[in-house]
């Protein structure tokens, strides 16, 4: 199963499609970052992994139901 699919069967789940899944990867096309967002993942993080950006995301996703 790969990332997609994973994204996909969590976001299916009943009472589970408000769960935050972010990408991690090394594509960083744009048209990359937007089928990963097609998908549902909610954010898209590209490497080499940028700590400073990646706490943002982070806590901007952590928070966003609050």
């Amino acid at each position: 199963m790969d990332g997609y699919e994973l994204c996909r069967t969590i976001k299916s789940i009943e009472g589970q499609s408000k769960i935050k899944i972010i990408a991690v990867s090394a594509n960083a096309m744009a048209s990359d970052i937007a089928h990963a967002k097609d998908i549902g993942f909610d954010d898209y993080i590209t490497k080499p992994i940028d700590i400073h950006r990646f706490i943002k995301i982070f806590l901007r996703n952590l928070f966003a139901e609050l």
